[in-house]
């Protein structure tokens, strides 16, 4: 046993753990009846009541009565009670559903033998159901990761109802929070790279990471192919594409998945027709899979057409090693996206349905409200203060893409953002000898839960949507900046 508070809340703490699961009953409809009979008989006794303890709305009102007469004509009979009860004006209750308790509580014998232990019971009631939708409210914070701000609500509903202080409330928090609401240790979401995962574990919850490079450097691309890793590892990533078409999106997401070049599959030098293309994303995108209907769709079109993939089989190769696309894992946002917080409506929508692990937002200059004053700094350091709180709010990482300014070796517009990201990483594009890819060096320019990152080799191969970070590190003064 343990005891919050010695004036009121006196109860086991597996009481009040069973109550809240809801394997005790947290109203007691004799009780009350007993309890308000009683004090129609001895009026005196109104004063150990209060409204607040019943449950049943009709008993609120009635307990209200016998306290307010109990002040105004203490010395009045039972019999002129039920009378002043029913002639008191009642908005919120039906007549009949009035007059018939009147008639049933005429029926309870009343109990003074028992009555101390009777309103003991009926508080012990009250004080679960208020701490029930005390862990109602704190859910509604954990839907969104936020530990603390559930554990606060709770442990101040705690203090009201026992009227204790703080500190003595403070342990059984802990421990009553602790049980009810284990809390969420630090999750790392493996990128799928090597290099980065090895340095900081991958991407941690309530974290923002702004992955900053030039125009044409891959940001996109990235972007893509880490929440593709994150798939096969059984995450959830919602990726709010603000910059391509659908269309162009898809493309270079089965580009990356087949090997097959990404202009190959929107612009392929066979004569397709407009509105044989547009039949074909659509039902990719429609279906949105590897599973039979898109199979059977893909081989009927081939064969009407013996030239819509010069390596049809590798495709279906690699869609057949990623089974796990077949439950629409990765979630494509296109539309309806202008602002930080039309991104948390519908990521927090999604995270409650168990399907947002991770956000990427591509890319940040596209959440700017054109309609403010603000300096376009302004703006940028406002939207990336919003997708951090983002992060901390959901309790997930949020990846954005983000301009780079190579002659401040900075972010693009804005120094707040770098001030802002828990993380950033960039990379800059070195001298190279092939046609077919091109070579940058990587690394982070902040890191604040892991070392920097040291400038590593970067290959990517645009064309099939294929990037590799070395392990070898580059040598500084062989960089040319």
């Amino acid at each position: 046993m343990f005891s919050i508070s010695k004036k009121h809340l006196t109860t086991s703490k597996t009481d009040i753990i069973m109550s809240l699961k809801g394997d005790l009953n947290m109203q007691d409809l004799n009780l009350e009846m007993l309890i308000l009979r009683t004090v129609i008989d001895q009026l005196e006794l109104a004063y150990k009541i209060r409204p607040t303890d019943f449950y049943y709305p009709v008993h609120k009102f009635i307990s209200g009565v016998l306290v307010t007469l109990a002040v105004t004509q203490p010395k009045i009979e039972p019999d002129a009670i039920y009378s002043a009860i029913l002639a008191t004006p009642h908005p919120n209750l039906k007549t009949d559903e009035l007059s018939s308790t009147l008639e049933v509580l005429k029926k309870f014998k009343s109990s003074s033998g028992t009555f101390t232990h009777d309103v003991a019971q009926l508080k012990k009631l009250a004080q679960m159901r208020d701490l029930q939708n005390a862990v109602n409210e704190a859910n509604k914070f954990l839907d969104f990761g936020d530990y603390d701000s559930a554990k606060n609500g709770l442990h101040s509903t705690l203090i009201r109802l026992g009227e204790d202080e703080a500190s003595k409330v403070s342990t059984v928090t802990t421990e009553l929070v602790s049980e009810l609401f284990p809390e969420k240790t630090e999750i790392f979401i493996p990128t799928g790279f090597k290099q980065i995962d090895d340095n900081m574990g991958g991407f941690g919850n309530q974290e923002l990471i702004i992955l900053a490079a030039d125009s044409g450097s891959g940001k996109s691309t990235l972007m893509q192919i880490i929440s593709i890793n994150m798939v096969k590892e059984n995450y959830y990533p919602v990726y709010f594409n603000l910059e391509m078409s659908p269309k162009h999106w898809f493309s270079r997401f089965y580009s990356h998945v087949s090997k097959i070049p990404h202009k190959e599959i929107t612009l392929h030098p066979h004569s397709l027709s407009r509105v044989q293309l547009n039949e074909l994303y659509s039902e990719l995108i429609n279906l949105y899979g590897y599973d039979d209907a898109a199979k059977t769709f893909l081989n009927n079109f081939y064969k009407q057409h013996q030239f819509l993939f010069k390596d049809l089989n590798t495709f279906y190769d690699e869609a057949r090693r990623l089974e796990k696309f077949r439950n629409n894992d990765i979630i494509v946002i296109s539309s309806n996206v202008g602002s930080v917080a039309d991104i948390f409506q519908q990521a927090s929508s999604l995270k409650k349905q168990g399907k947002c692990d991770i956000i990427f937002v591509d890319y940040i200059n596209l959440l700017m409200n054109q309609t403010t004053r603000m300096t376009t700094a302004e703006k940028l350091s406002q939207i990336a203060l919003e997708l951090k709180t983002l992060s901390k709010t959901l309790n997930i990482p949020v990846v954005c893409a983000a301009q780079w300014n190579k002659n401040e070796n900075d972010v693009k517009y804005s120094k707040a953002i770098r001030e802002t990201a828990d993380t950033l990483f960039t990379w800059r594009e070195l001298p190279s000898q092939s046609l077919d890819s091109r070579d940058f060096a990587f690394y982070s320019v902040k890191s604040r839960n892991a070392e920097p990152l040291a400038p590593r080799k970067m290959t990517a191969d645009f064309a099939i949507m294929k990037i590799d970070i070395s392990s070898e590190i580059i040598a500084k003064e062989t960089i040319p900046w």
